[in-house]
């Protein structure tokens, strides 16, 4: 949710400073290059969602341990929007194994 706030919160400054000069081509082209931020944002936001949702079902099917280890690594980088996370760890579960 705070992901959220904060692009919508990016939106409405963009928004504002397109109204207060509109006619003004360089607060324009800002206004264009933050909606375009923002769309990427919550676009990225989303596929993340929809990622950690498959992963949630993978891992209710799976039997194996380190599977299900793996996913919920996976799983909790995404949400979190933290490749780190999911590259140490991962490294650390194929250690183990």
């Amino acid at each position: 949710k705070s992901l959220l706030s904060v692009l919508l919160l990016i939106c409405r400054w963009a928004f504002y400073v397109c109204l207060t000069d509109f006619f003004c081509r360089t607060h324009v082209n800002k206004y264009l290059e933050n909606f375009d931020y923002c769309r990427s944002v919550w676009k990225k936001y989303q596929d993340n969602i929809r990622v950690s949702e498959m992963l949630k079902t993978e891992i209710q099917k799976s039997h194996d341990i380190y599977d299900i280890a793996v996913t919920a690594v996976r799983a909790v980088g995404l949400m979190t929007h933290d490749e780190s996370f999911i590259k140490t760890n991962t490294a650390k579960l194929e250690a183990l194994k």
